[in-house]
């Protein structure tokens, strides 16, 4: 199998993980490509596919733990967008006239 079904195969397999939970980690990332014999160069590549597919990369297990993930109805939410919302606001307050650009 060349380095690019290899590739191919983990991007599969790391999007089909992301379905089911939500996002992945970057163990995830490294576990599925040492179990394929991918090189360790070519992680950088499929982070990026993966990021340009939307799927989520998390440092660790327990990032679901940090304050603030949780919104009203108990609900996990993705950690990252809190933050962006964070940086939203602070921005509208800052700059007013770009409030229509951001919530557009």
């Amino acid at each position: 199998m060349g380095d690019d079904q290899k590739r191919q195969q983990i991007i599969e397999t790391l999007i089909s993980l992301s379905i089911d939970r939500g996002y992945i980690t970057s163990d995830d990332i490294v576990s599925t490509a040492d179990s394929i014999d991918l090189p360790l160069d070519d992680i950088d590549r499929i982070c990026e596919t993966l990021i340009d597919n939307g799927i989520i990369i998390r440092d660790d297990e327990d990032a679901s733990d940090r304050v603030g993930n949780e919104d009203i109805n108990g609900y996990l939410s993705v950690y990252s967008k809190i933050e962006y919302n964070e940086v939203f606001k602070r921005i509208c307050y800052i700059h007013e006239s770009l409030t229509t650009y951001i919530n557009a």
